[in-house]
């Protein structure tokens, strides 16, 4: 029992910094219960951030946001009280799965960049966006958790900070966030972020491939990362192009914002453009009897008097090429649109996208959690196969919350 009121029922996941659990409020009610561990309560920094998240959370307007509905003490106990999902996150989807369809990405990340553009207006950096954070609901929903080193850019606010310590995860960090530049940290960091999520859910790769979290950080601080294409040669170009630019070295080459990147998404896949909520459907016009739009009676005039005008030169044009070639042949001998011409056109024109990839239905052995930031990421076996079994990483190289940069 905890304060008094909760009955933790099962675990749901471990974390570096804290434990999830299915717990039952005395008044019936289920919740998760996400409680820091005991040897990180000792220290004041660690209690200040933990509670912060809540803040954090609540102070996007989203739906996509998972609730802090509480927080409390009991003890040595500190704990935040959550909603309770069910479902799966995406590096457990990644483990079961292996690289996910292209379209999947596209609509999954779109899903992200909405809730982070909210955040990014409400002044809420998030700065650990990774598949461990990003929650699949059975009904195919994405929510976005883990705000606890979520950065408020606020004069008011009571952001925690502390200089020498890096925050975030260290295989999908910025350079800015690697090199600890604090004042850099914004809005571009966690696009950045999703760029790296995006290339892991599409090749079950990092984007920096280290033995530790420490050299991690050193590539992401110091090392360009590779096109994407690099790995997946089929991907489509427009979805190689996104991704590159999300994780463009320079901050000046990547998407301005959340809506940019979002828009270039929507526009590289029709299916997840249509299949995306953040687009809404195009106002139609009311149709008449005959099914037929309505006209305007001004534009019908406008319309006749440019065809009879056209009529009239064209009529013109033909009597003095008569005069000009009276021979009977030159009306069968009028030049026509060179066939080369039409075939150049054809070939310069973006070629439709295939079929888009269904996205899965929902497990039917869907579990109900509240993953904390801890699930472990993935590594491919060297030589694929089909059917080949995709390796976790050691928690050590796929999960490090705080990273002293002062060692």
């Amino acid at each position: 029992m905890v304060a008094g009121r909760w009955t933790l029922t099962r675990l749901l996941g471990i974390g570096g910094m804290a434990s999830v659990y299915e717990a039952h409020h005395r008044n019936g009610r289920k919740a998760a219960l996400k409680v820091l561990h005991p040897f990180v309560t000792a220290q004041p920094l660690a209690r200040r951030r933990f509670l912060a998240e809540g803040y954090a959370a609540n102070k996007v307007q989203h739906r996509g946001v998972v609730l802090i509905l509480d927080d409390g003490e009991d003890g040595d106990l500190l704990f935040l009280v959550m909603e309770l999902l069910t479902g799966r996150s995406l590096a457990e989807r990644l483990a079961q799965q292996g690289p996910l369809p292209p379209s999947e990405v596209v609509r999954i990340s779109a899903a992200v960049l909405d809730v982070l553009a909210a955040a990014h207006d409400a002044a809420v950096v998030h700065r650990d966006i990774k598949p461990s954070n990003l929650f699949e609901l059975e009904s195919g929903e994405i929510k976005v958790l883990d705000f606890g080193v979520a950065r408020v850019r606020d004069p008011g606010s009571t952001a925690v900070t502390e200089s020498g310590v890096t925050l975030g995860t260290p295989a999908f960090m910025a350079p800015e966030q690697a090199a600890g530049k604090l004042d850099e940290i914004d809005a571009l960091t966690d696009i950045w972020a999703v760029g790296a999520t995006m290339f892991q859910l599409l090749t079950a790769r990092l984007v920096h491939e280290a033995a530790t979290p420490n050299a991690a950080i050193v590539a992401a601080a110091t090392q360009a990362v590779a096109s994407v294409r690099a790995v997946r040669p089929e991907l489509p170009g427009d979805v190689v192009a996104v991704v590159d630019r999300a994780l463009a070295f320079r901050r000046e080459d990547r998407f301005p914002n959340a809506r940019a990147m979002q828009r270039a998404l929507l526009g590289s896949t029709p299916a997840a453009a249509s299949a995306s909520t953040a687009v809404s459907p195009p106002t139609l016009p009311e149709l008449d009897r005959a099914g037929r739009p309505p006209r305007s009676p001004r534009a019908f005039w406008i319309v006749v008097a440019a065809v009879v005008l056209s009529a009239g030169i064209g009529a013109a044009w033909l009597g003095v090429e008569r005069a000009r070639n009276p021979s009977p042949a030159s009306a069968a001998s009028a030049p026509q649109p060179p066939i080369a011409a039409t075939l150049a056109r054809a070939e310069l024109a973006p070629a439709s996208p295939g079929p888009s990839a269904a996205a899965p239905g929902p497990s039917s052995k869907a579990k109900t959690a509240v993953v904390p930031s801890t699930s472990a990421g993935l590594r491919p076996n060297k030589n694929p196969t089909p059917g080949a079994r995709w390796k976790p990483l050691p928690r050590r190289d796929a999960e490090e919350h705080l990273i002293d940069t002062r060692q």
